[in-house]
């Protein structure tokens, strides 16, 4: 399966007091899952490029909702990130003998009202910790096909995802 790793927008600046405060990456799932790994070699690099120290918090539960909600209703101080994958370690439709053609993805997010000079001086050192040769090495022999995107760019898959699926997935929500 083809995993995309976008790394997304994340956070900086405002108060300069975020980077005197420990940067917490929340992850909605267990440890030891390829999520968790990629997590912590990022908030790793992350901590070297920043030198601000970081956490990985795993909240699984409810199928990603309870780490996923617990960032969303974090403070938006630039202290909290959410590492999320999009269909980790399943299966394409594809290989499942579906006709549709879709990929999974990761990307961190910050809350929102989280400062726009901390989520730019985060997203830099996510993109740069991406795009190092000994990290994309890693995460290729992961299976993972890292792109190091940006903002920008996940603002626009996002976008595109949405308009694709987002009716679809609120139909079938409604059936459920």
């Amino acid at each position: 399966m083809r995993i995309a790793l976008l790394v997304a927008a994340l956070l900086l600046s405002a108060p300069a007091a975020a980077q005197d405060k420990t940067l917490r990456f929340l992850l909605a799932y267990p440890p030891g899952a390829s999520s968790d790994i990629l997590t912590r070699l990022l908030a790793d690099r992350m901590r070297v490029a920043l030198g601000q120290n970081t956490i990985v918090e795993n909240r699984p539960g409810a199928a990603g909702i309870v780490g996923t909600e617990a960032a969303k209703n974090a403070a938006p101080d630039g202290t909290t990130l959410l590492m999320t994958p999009l269909a980790p370690e399943v299966p394409t439709f594809k290989e499942l003998g579906y006709p549709i053609e879709a990929s999974g993805w990761y990307a961190l997010f910050a809350p929102a009202g989280t400062p726009k000079a901390l989520v730019d001086r985060y997203a830099r050192a996510a993109v740069d910790a991406i795009r190092a040769p000994d990290m994309k090495e890693k995460l290729e022999q992961m299976g993972l096909e890292p792109t190091g995107y940006g903002p920008v760019e996940l603002a626009k898959i996002l976008r595109a995802d949405y308009d694709k699926w987002g009716a679809r997935m609120a139909s079938t929500a409604a059936l459920a």
